[in-house]
């Protein structure tokens, strides 16, 4: 059986925040375990990005400045 570690590897994520340190931050935490971590840094390019990539899981700030 597969452990966890490589079953997420198979996972794509997108992570919209709008605080570039932030965004940076969980970025590198996650790409440890997801293969693809996208990024966008408002809703409207998240939204971009969605269609385009089609992420397995999606992770967001709820307030942002330009768009949520």
């Amino acid at each position: 059986m597969l452990g966890l570690e490589q079953k997420l590897k198979n996972f794509t994520v997108l992570l919209v925040e709008d605080d570039d340190d932030s965004r940076e931050r969980l970025k590198s935490i996650l790409s440890f375990y997801f293969s693809d971590v996208f990024e966008a840094n408002n809703g409207d390019i998240a939204y971009q990005v969605f269609l385009s990539k089609k992420p397995n899981l999606v992770i967001s700030d709820i307030v942002m400045e330009d768009k949520d």
